[in-house]
């Protein structure tokens, strides 16, 4: 189930043209988390339209019985700081601009807790 979320998550990301798209899989290490995706956005309507689409999606991802896990989100940042994340609990999704992504150099540092896969 969680594999289903996290590969339409990704094909959504596709969809909404955003770029850099990678998944870290931190399954491994039972952090608190068990994938982390990362996604850059061109701008703040850009970042905007990615969380809207992630979050209009959940109910069509899930089942009756896992509806409630994924559809108690949390949202931290705003588009105006060009960085939302989306805690979706065992999946977090990094919405970003490329300029925010290279300052923090956010792929470092989730490279260092498991595998990457850029799509």
């Amino acid at each position: 189930m969680l594999k289903k979320v996290l590969d339409r998550i990704v094909e959504l990301a596709e969809e909404k043209k955003a770029e850099g798209n990678c998944y870290y899989d931190l399954t491994a290490d039972n952090l608190i988390t068990d994938y982390i995706v990362v996604m850059n956005a061109s701008n703040r309507v850009h970042i905007n339209g990615l969380l809207e689409a992630l979050i209009s999606d959940l109910p069509k991802l899930t089942s009756e019985d896992t509806l409630n896990f994924f559809s108690q989100y949390q949202i931290a940042g705003t588009a105006e700081s060009e960085w939302i994340i989306l805690d979706l609990n065992s999946i977090i999704v990094h919405i970003m601009t490329t300029e925010k992504r290279e300052y923090y150099k956010i792929d470092k540092l989730f490279a260092s807790f498991g595998p990457v896969y850029h799509l």
